[in-house]
């Protein structure tokens, strides 16, 4: 246990994130660890030890060691262990940062480089219950949202730190707001005023916050500065300057429209991490000249 303590202390790897789900680990492993059996006696099913057949593998144990044994039938687990990231809900940190790296490092077997834990979305105040009939699914969603509107309504309510609450109102409301009316109008706005505008093609690279934030899976902070550093800017520009009040191939009007295409193809192309489909159709928009919109980007839902 001292080593592992000693890697989760490390705060140069950042091994168990975020840091509220780290000291929860660090404090009970502080607390003092016993010995965990690996078998149960007297169950029917499983997998019998084999220096014992009246005992089973406990299942937990078993199940853990699926992560490391499934990848091997692919080029001997080549490329794909240690995974970058390990992946978990909070009701499962014990055994996925205590028990599995116990195990992993008992065998000598390298460590997933990171874990990360998220914690739960809930249902209008509620946990989400089958029997309680409050579950939304990716189905539901997709179906009201599209798969781009469902990919953002999902990233930026993500339970990243704390439990998300959410429900269908919500997200209806979210994506009213900013997808049909914020970013989808401002495109459709853009596109119609620059029409036929010949647009220099320039290399984009993404922006290091942007990065960073979707490295420590932030999604909703990285969603959120993309609209800080891009999409209100380039409304707000629009809003004071009212190109549309100036006669077409005006030079002021040219310059104007291209410095807000400049901040939407930007925004397009960090937001093709969450919504790829919508965000290489504003890009295409965008690619040479400007080219209008065959409908509206997200559709207003009544």
């Amino acid at each position: 246990m001292p080593r592992l303590i000693k890697l989760i202390e490390n705060d140069e790897t950042n091994y168990i994130f975020p840091e509220g789900k780290k000291r929860e680990i660090l404090a009970k492993l502080k607390a003092g660890v016993k010995d965990t059996s690996f078998t149960r006696e007297k169950v029917e099913w499983g997998i019998p030890a084999p220096w014992d057949k009246s005992q089973t593998i406990y299942v937990w144990v078993d199940a853990l060691i699926n992560y490391y044994s499934a990848p091997q039938f692919v080029d001997k687990g080549r490329g794909f262990w240690p995974p970058t990231v390990h992946l978990l809900g909070k009701e499962i940190i014990w055994f996925h940062t205590v028990i599995w790296q116990a195990m992993l490092l008992s065998a000598g077997i390298e460590l997933p480089k990171r874990t990360y834990v998220h914690s739960f979305y809930m249902i209008d105040g509620q946990k989400m219950s089958k029997s309680q009939g409050n579950v939304i699914s990716p189905k539901q969603l997709m179906d009201n949202f599209g798969v781009d509107g469902a990919r953002y309504l999902i990233a930026t309510s993500f339970p990243a730190r704390n439990d998300a609450d959410v429900g269908m109102s919500r997200f209806i409301e979210k994506y009213n707001a900013d997808l049909a009316n914020n970013w989808g109008n401002l495109v459709a706005r853009v596109t119609k005023l620059g029409q036929g505008l010949e647009i220099k093609q320039t290399e984009t690279e993404f922006d290091k916050e942007f990065v960073k934030l979707i490295d420590n899976f932030s999604l909703s902070e990285a969603v959120g500065l993309v609209f800080k550093k891009w999409i209100d800017p380039a409304n707000a520009l629009l809003n004071k300057t009212e190109p549309w009040k100036l006669p077409p191939g005006d030079e002021e009007r040219k310059k104007i429209l291209t410095e807000v295409i400049e901040m939407v193809v930007r925004a397009a192309y960090h937001l093709k991490v969450v919504m790829p489909k919508s965000s290489g159709v504003v890009l295409k928009s965008f690619g040479g000249k400007v080219k209008v919109l065959g409908g509206p980007l997200f559709p207003r839902i009544k």
